[in-house]
């Protein structure tokens, strides 16, 4: 409405300033009269002309101001949003529990049905850890035949393994399988159990697992 005012104004100010022209000289005016009332006609229109121009311009900047304004509470939200959506990733990124955590160690004794040395076996592992205040898990495994001593890497019974190890030095490096009655040479000499210092050794060995 009001750019349609605007045009109006001027098309009739360049209309008054023809017309004005013609009477203007029929009232006997000279020519150099003429020529600057002209002057000034034109350079009135070019004025209003620029200022209806820079009115426009000034208010299409100001419907852009609006429109950034508008548009700000938008981004607002959508950042928000993805921090929301990214913030459990600090959670997921703390420590992980391991399942054995809290678990006492475990220790296997093999033996098999011919040799009775793995009651005796039992009775040290259980001494050695009440001196060391520790309350294992004793599991008894029962090797029935000479297949099976091969595949459990059993040496004879009693065969005493902390966390799957056997509880004596090097004795991972040795291969021979079989279902008979263990020995074991300590400083004292040879027994038919192992030596308590390797029990202790295994089991303080095991214990942080158990913390």
């Amino acid at each position: 409405m009001r750019r349609s005012l605007s045009a109006g104004g001027l098309t009739l100010l360049a209309l008054a300033c023809c017309a004005g022209l013609p009477l203007i000289a029929a009232a006997g005016l000279s020519a150099a009269a003429l020529a600057w009332l002209g002057g000034v006609a034109v350079g009135t229109v070019a004025l209003a002309v620029l200022a209806a121009i820079l009115i426009t311009g000034a208010r299409r900047r100001a419907r852009g101001t609006a429109s950034c304004n508008t548009a700000a509470p938008t981004s607002t939200k959508e950042t928000a949003m993805e921090y929301d959506c990214c913030a459990p990733a600090a959670t997921i990124a703390g420590p992980i529990q391991t399942v054995a955590e809290g678990t006492p160690p475990l220790v296997e004794i093999l033996y098999f049905d011919g040799c009775p040395n793995h009651d005796a076996a039992v009775a040290l592992v259980e001494r050695t850890a009440a001196n060391l205040g520790l309350e294992p898990r004793i599991q008894l495994v029962n090797v029935p035949d000479a297949e099976t001593a091969k595949r459990l890497r059993f040496l004879g019974s009693p065969t005493v393994r902390v966390g799957s190890r056997d509880v004596e030095p090097a004795a991972d490096t040795r291969t021979d399988f079989a279902l008979a009655c263990r020995v074991y040479r300590i400083d004292h000499g040879v027994v038919g159990q192992p030596d308590e210092r390797w029990v202790s050794e295994a089991l303080l060995r095991e214990a942080p697992a158990s913390a």
